[in-house]
Order: C-alpha cells, then sequence, then structure tokens
C-alpha cells in the first residue's frame, strides 16, 4: 500500500478516545446509562460508525454537536472530539 490508502489503513488499526455526552432518553445507549462516558473507537470512524457501535438509532438524535459545533453522522472523529446527542423533543 502507498499513500493515501497506506495512511487510511493504519489509521484504522489505531484507537482514538471521544467524550460524548448525552442528553435525556439518550442516556440509555451509553454504558453504564450514564451521561457522560469515554469511548475507544477505530481512527478513521466517523460519528455514525459511533453510533452503530453504542446502538443509537439516528431518528431519536435530533442534533449532534461535534467540539461545540454542528455535526451530522458523516463526520470524520479525532482523539479528543466532544460529541454531544440531544434527542427528539416532542409534545403536544
Amino acid at each position: 500500500m502507498r499513500g493515501a490508502e497506506s495512511s487510511n489503513y493504519e489509521s484504522q488499526k489505531v484507537m482514538i478516545r471521544i467524550k460524548i455526552k448525552v442528553y435525556a432518553e439518550l442516556q440509555a445507549y451509553l454504558p453504564g446509562k450514564q451521561e457522560e462516558s469515554v469511548i475507544q473507537i477505530r481512527g478513521g470512524a466517523r460519528v455514525r460508525d459511533l453510533m452503530e457501535s453504542l446502538k443509537m438509532p439516528e431518528h431519536r438524535v435530533m442534533l449532534i454537536l461535534k467540539n461545540e459545533k454542528k455535526a451530522n453522522e458523516g463526520d470524520l472523529l479525532s482523539d479528543g472530539d466532544a460529541l454531544f446527542f440531544y434527542p427528539v423533543i416532542g409534545g403536544g
């Protein structure tokens, strides 16, 4: 492998740490049903990969912030990122 292929392969072998904070019913998807956690995931992962690993359905999430900026499921994660997940709010 050379160039970008090699770099991508190497990043997938490295584990990165992501700080996660969730609100309300989204706590059910974090280990121990906590409000905050630090999760390790493979390098090269995206927000959607993290959500899938936590079995957090997209339809339950209204807003995602990554390092205090609006994010989406396709955003690439980096070591030390902080993610905040806000649930869909209903009422009437």
